[in-house]
């Protein structure tokens, strides 16, 4: 049901090029529960139905090389692209403050494809890889939570140092530079400094209450 939920999204956002409609439904919390739970359902399959699992993680394994280089050849030549005017009176967008698109075919089915691929070429079966593979969605989870004021903040300063014209014409360059920078600092913060936070925030926790008779509970 989520997966025909996400094709009717989908097929219905250009059919109604002339309206709001694809803004609306990227932002509505109805589609993005159908997102949700594809991926829930699809993480159940390694436990309810193990064979099947099997069955789509090789048929994924041997094609996600392909997917990727398609999905990355199609990012990297929208990096720089300069917008152009059209006889489009409807911008069409993703999310609040997005440039307008000049077009928005399979967005939607294209976006839940290489989360299932990214999904199911995860090896959550093998108990040896397990520790790895949730040390790297930490990474990427803290990732996405500061993805936009970090970029934000590496935008600003490289304008600032060298001017934002240069730094415009150079997005490709800047948009790898961020994605450095983001992981980096990601990693960094999940390594180093959450692990002291969460220790502390348990001490704090778990600490036991202070007898009734000791100077803290007295009344001033």
């Amino acid at each position: 049901m989520a997966l025909l939920g996400i094709v009717l999204f989908t097929v219905f956002g250009p059919m109604q090029a002339s309206s709001n409609i694809f803004y609306a439904n990227a932002c509505s919390v109805t589609y993005r529960s159908m997102e949700f739970n594809l991926g829930i359902h699809l993480v159940f399959l390694y436990q309810r139905h193990p064979t099947l699992a099997v069955v789509l993680r090789r048929l994924v394994g041997k094609a996600q090389y392909f997917i990727m280089l398609f999905f990355v050849t199609v990012w990297w030549s929208e990096v720089g692209r300069p917008v152009t005017h059209t006889t489009q009176t409807t911008c069409l967008r993703l999310y609040y403050r997005n440039p307008c698109l000049l077009d928005h075919h399979a967005f939607f089915v294209r976006g839940c494809l290489i989360a299932v691929v990214l999904l199911l070429a995860t090896d959550t079966a093998a108990h040896e890889h397990l520790d790895r593979e949730m040390r790297l969605v930490q990474i990427t989870s803290t990732a996405m939570v500061f993805c936009w004021p970090v970029c934000i903040a590496v935008k600003l300063v490289l304008d600032v140092t060298f001017g934002s014209v240069v730094i415009a014409a150079s997005r490709a360059v800047v948009a790898v530079l961020c994605v450095s920078i983001l992981l980096l600092l990601s990693f960094l913060y999940t390594t180093l400094l959450q692990p002291s936070l969460i220790k502390e925030i348990v001490h704090r926790l778990t600490r036991p209450a202070p007898p009734p008779d000791s100077p803290d509970t007295q009344p001033p």
